[in-house]
């Protein structure tokens, strides 16, 4: 295990049951997803600390492969994603660039036709 998988989350206590998540409407969400179709109504929600004096924050180490399964899908449909996106808007740059250029080259134009 390399650190590199180890994440900073928090738990949760909703209606008995630890739920580990970044944030309370995560816990929510994670508690109704485990409980469907008949996701009973929460009764309580109490979040979990390492002790009576810390302040909000993360509480709980998780190895995030563990938690979440194997990423490896989910990371590399994101890096095809961000990729796409890099690329429109490089073209979107380029094209900006473009028509910087062409605007420069008509008011050298109009300048020279004024000055005349």
């Amino acid at each position: 295990m390399r650190k590199l998988y180890v994440r900073l989350t928090q738990v949760y206590r909703i209606n008995g049951r630890l739920v580990v998540a970044n944030s309370i409407e995560g816990a929510i969400n994670t508690w109704r997803e485990w409980n469907q179709p008949n996701c009973p109504d929460i009764r309580s929600i109490e979040r979990m600390g390492n002790d009576s004096y810390q302040t909000v924050g993360d509480d709980a180490l998780v190895i995030a492969e563990e938690l979440c399964g194997d990423m490896t899908n989910e990371l590399t449909e994101e890096l095809a994603r961000k990729s796409e996106e890099i690329e429109k808007l490089t073209y979107d740059l380029k094209k900006a660039e473009a028509n910087t250029a062409d605007l420069e080259r008509k008011i050298q134009e109009l300048s020279t036709c004024v000055g005349k």
